[in-house]
């Protein structure tokens, strides 16, 4: 999760704007992720999906304390 989220804190400007899973949902937003639904969700795959958006600063909440395991890499 730490390396999907880098290049967006990385960048002075970036936003992330993705489709996830709802069960993932609850497992970032307990990881400190500030996340904000921009739609209808839909069910795919036999799963709700659900399109959400975060800025910078919704992601830092965790990457700050995550982002150390990039350097594993």
């Amino acid at each position: 999760m730490a390396l999907a989220v880098k290049p967006i804190v990385e960048d002075k400007y970036s936003y992330m704007i993705a489709e996830i899973d709802s069960k993932l949902l609850k497992v970032m937003k307990a990881l400190g992720f500030g996340t904000r639904q921009i739609g209808k969700s839909i069910d795919c795959l036999t799963s709700e999906t659900i399109p959400v958006c975060s800025s910078k600063k919704g992601i830092m909440g965790s990457f700050s304390k995550y982002g150390e395991l990039c350097k594993a890499v």
